[in-house]
């Protein structure tokens, strides 16, 4: 959600040409992207359990 919004944000204040929002948009968009990427969870399919290796 914090993606999205970051991307309407920037989109936004590209036109008014202002700094703080700009800024403040690449906040959300990062933050989101962080979350999004340590929320993934592990992904392995691995068909052989741990204990076994």
């Amino acid at each position: 959600m914090a993606v999205i919004f970051g991307l309407l944000g920037i989109f936004g204040t590209l036109a008014e040409g202002n700094l703080f929002g700009i800024v403040f948009s690449l906040i959300l968009i990062g933050g989101g992207a962080l979350l999004l990427k340590r929320s993934g969870g592990d992904r392995r399919t691995d068909s052989v359990p741990h204990a076994a290796r």
